[in-house]
């Protein structure tokens, strides 16, 4: 069985990202160290570590590069 993708939106009253599940009836919170694979456009896809600082952003790669979120986009993601 392979994963699908997934849409991850901020939610601004929780502070948090959550992933769409079932069409919309159920979310998951996505925690600060959990790992999941986000789309980059064209079939890429990495997998990154969520963090929060002062703003949420992700860790990729194996210098740990951080990726600031935009909370006013939707991402593709594999949980």
């Amino acid at each position: 069985m392979t994963k699908q993708w997934r849409d991850m939106v901020y939610d601004k009253f929780l502070d948090c990202w959550m992933v769409v599940l079932d069409g919309g009836n159920r979310d998951y919170r996505i925690r600060c160290g959990e790992t999941f694979n986000i789309h980059l456009g064209d079939g890429n896809e990495i997998l990154c570590r969520m963090e929060l600082g002062f703003d949420w952003y992700i860790i990729v790669g194996i210098n740990d590069t951080r990726l600031y979120l935009n909370p006013n986009e939707t991402y593709q993601v594999k949980i």
